[in-house]
Order: C-alpha cells, then structure tokens, then sequence
C-alpha cells in the first residue's frame, strides 16, 4: 500500500556499477541519471542490489519520488559462525542510518542464500531484530527462496514477502498468508551494443541473446505479460489432475497450481478438454516485479541501458508496457490516479534525461 492505495511494483536490479569510478559516480548528474532513467521508462521502483548507496543518492530518490527496496550487502558464501555477529551489526546500522529516508519501503537480508545460516532459526531471528528496528516497513528476508541456503526451494516462512528467481522466464511462486508474492528476478535479456561495453569478449546476460532493440523490446513485453499476466492454457483431466501444456507464448508453464484451486476451477467447466484464459497474478498474489537489469555492468550485457548510460532501446516502448502491467492491477483494485496536476498525460511526474549521448564518454579502452 502506498498513501492508501494498492501500487504493483514494477522495478529493476541495480547494481550501481561505473565505468570509471566502479561503485563511486562521477558526478552528482550521474547519480540521478540512473533514478532519471528508471522513471522515464515507467519503474517506480528501485531494488538496489547488494550495495549501499552514498545518502545524497536516497535523497535524490526521496526527491524525485521512486519507491526503493534496500539489499543487506553480504560475503557470496555462507558466514563462519565468528563473522555472524559483525553481519548482524553492520546490517543494523545499515537499517538505522537509513531509516529517515521515505523512499526506502523494503529491506532484503539475504540474497540467494548468500551469507545465509543453514539454521533457519538464524534467519529468523535477524529478520525479527531488524523488525523490531524498523516495524515501518517490509521486509524480504530471503530474495531468491530456490537458493535457500536451510534447504533449496523451501520456504522459512518469515519476513514479509515469498520471493523466486528464475531466468529468463518469470518465476511464479503462491503467497503464503499474508505475505506477498514476487518474481524476484528474471528477464536478463542480452543485448551488445558495439564500442559501449567493458568486454564484449565475456559479455553476456541470463536471459536470451538478441541483435536489435526491436527484439529486446518484444522478448520485454513477453516477460512483462507473464508477470501475473493472463496465460491461455490447455486443460485435461487426467486421474483428477491438471496437465498444463503451453501458454500462448508458445512456452512451457511450469505447474504452480495447487491441486484444489487446479480442480476447482475446471470441475466449474462443463468440458473435461478445454481452452480456457486464467490469471496467475492472481492466484498467485504477486504485487512485485525486478527485471534484471537497468544497466549493462562489467561482463553483464542484460541491461536497458549499457555500461556507458546509451539507451538500448525507446524510452516510451518500455514506458507503455510497464504503464499496462501496473495499471492493470489498479484496475483490479478498482483505482485511479486522479491527481495529474504535476503529472504528465500517463501520471508520473519525469524528468526526462538525454538518450542520445549517453552519460558520458567510455575511456576504458
């Protein structure tokens, strides 16, 4: 909920990578040019991925008005019992210098496992000590549960959200209680861009290879349908079970259904072979995407934007396809923005940045 109103977030990974600097921008410009880019292609979120930013770039978020879900750095591997404490230290201060900024509306302690205890009590209990920290906001305390470090695809059962990662597709995994759901990270789509990467040699991305920005644009709004998107699927009773065959996509579903809601919704149907359109963003409750990703990074060439800042493809195209994701879930709230006076004629308020140059200059060669 955001001033009352149910808000699907729609965001990106960022890893905060420079071509120069490496985790340090060049300038103060730079440093809103990612938040800038974000927004005028229709995110109105951020996941800011294993780093803490400089405070000035929370403030630039606080300013321009984007929602940011805030990583717990953490080592790749599990910690030794002796480093436990300082993770829990450091993420504590993490959470309290922090706290003042309005834009932050989520903490991620872990991220696929990495850093995780295999005691699930661990986990638990850190999540409950940054709670008790901050009881304003949420909480994901394992981003990726198919990485759980207790045991893969097993879900502890804390923290405000369930959360799967899956490449290149959109992983969809049924909210538990009161949690919600979220497609952690997918997409991935790489996309090079000749003279704009660090080494095009190693470059690659988690997702499909493609050679135009038509083609990124079409995989994107593929990946986008499927969050919480409508799938038109093949149903047969076979033995009382469901047999998902394809999406309209032309790919294979992975079968997330519970067996109840499976049955129940076919045995409303009078045929036991059928065509028939069901919505997993609902059954599923997801409220929240992250693409991977904004920018291209070192050896990573799945971003919207390459390492240099050059956008790869039409702002307003990923705009349009984000603007139907979200105000498809409006709708299903039975919302309207009707405050457009600072707005423009789609409700965000952006400031548009400069496509054609780039932020600047690549020296790196």
């Amino acid at each position: 909920m955001l001033n009352s109103k149910f808000v699907f977030h729609v965001g990106t990974l960022d890893q905060g990578f420079w071509p120069d600097g490496i985790y340090t921008p060049p300038t103060d410009e730079a440093l809103q040019y990612d938040i800038k880019a974000h927004k005028e292609m229709g995110f109105n979120m951020i996941r800011k991925h294993v780093k803490v930013e400089m405070k000035r770039w929370y403030y630039h978020c606080d300013r321009l008005g984007i929602l940011v879900w805030q990583d717990i750095p953490a080592v790749v591997k599990q910690h030794p019992q002796s480093s436990a404490g300082e993770f829990l230290d450091e993420a504590e201060r993490i959470v309290k210098m922090l706290s003042f900024h309005p834009s932050i509306v989520l903490w991620t302690v872990y991220n696929e496992g990495w850093g995780q205890p295999s005691d699930e009590l661990a986990t638990a209990a850190i999540t409950a000590k940054l709670r008790g920290i901050d009881p304003t906001r949420l909480i994901n305390s394992l981003s990726g549960i198919n990485f759980n470090a207790v045991k893969p695809n097993y879900d502890i059962g804390v923290g405000s959200s369930i959360d799967i990662h899956h490449y290149p597709e959109p992983g969809r995994v049924k909210y538990n209680d009161f949690r919600f759901s979220v497609a952690g990270e997918y997409g991935g789509i790489s996309y090079y861009i000749k003279d704009h990467s660090w080494d095009f040699k190693r470059c690659h991305g988690y997702g499909p290879d493609v050679e135009s920005a038509d083609k990124l644009i079409t995989a994107y709004q593929n990946y986008q349908n499927q969050v919480g998107g409508t799938y038109t699927c093949v149903c047969i009773y076979i033995n009382h079970s469901i047999i998902i065959i394809s999406n309209k996509y032309g790919h294979h579903v992975s079968f997330w259904f519970s067996f109840s809601f499976s049955f129940s919704f076919c045995s409303n149907l009078n045929s036991s072979f059928f065509f028939s359109e069901i919505s997993e963003g609902d059954s599923y409750g997801i409220s929240a995407s992250v693409y991977t990703e904004i920018t291209d990074v070192e050896t990573e060439c799945n971003g919207l934007l390459t390492y240099d800042r050059i956008f790869k493809v039409e702002a307003r195209k990923i705009y349009n396809i984000n603007k139907q994701l979200v105000d498809k879930y409006a709708e299903r709230f039975q919302q309207t923005d009707t405050d457009t006076s600072t707005t423009d004629e789609h409700g965000l308020n952006r400031d548009p940045v400069t496509k054609e140059s780039g932020l600047f200059e690549l020296k790196f060669f």
